[in-house]
């Protein structure tokens, strides 16, 4: 005879369970991704400020170097974050000659100073690095 009371079989269960062990592996990969991406994005971020800070550095040594403060051709490096990020900025007035495209102005080393500024840094083995560059003027204002 029988039993009236029905339940799941074996393989059910076993089917089941391996499904539910699929969906849990993919949900942890996706947050454990979805987690590197917002600390890389977190330090692009502070690196981005540093940057700009560096960038500011060397426009300001720029422009104290056209009233004769300074040189023009001179460079700093800093570390920032217990020595996470390098901050490297570079003034220049000796580089190569650009075509302005709105304008027939030349953009060179006679009349303007380049600024470049660079982080460098290194997460999870992977080195990342930003840069920017700016022209002043070296007329005195």
């Amino acid at each position: 005879m029988r039993s009236k009371i029905k339940g799941m079989s074996l393989i059910e269960v076993v089917v089941s369970l391996s499904l539910l062990a699929i969906t849990f592996a993919g949900t942890i990969t996706l947050i454990v991704a979805v987690t590197n991406l917002a600390m890389i994005s977190r330090e692009k971020t502070e690196a981005t400020g540093i940057l700009q800070k560096g960038l500011s550095k060397g426009v300001d040594r720029a422009k104290n170097a056209c009233i004769g403060a300074s040189s023009y051709n001179d460079s700093l490096t800093e570390k920032y974050n217990s020595d996470k990020y390098t901050l490297e900025v570079t003034n220049s007035d000796s580089f190569t000659e650009l075509s302005s495209s709105n304008t027939s102005d030349k953009i060179n080393g006679t009349n303007f100073v380049l600024v470049k500024s660079e982080v460098k840094w290194n997460y999870k083995g992977q080195d990342y690095q930003i840069s920017a560059n700016q022209y002043v003027s070296k007329v005195k204002e």
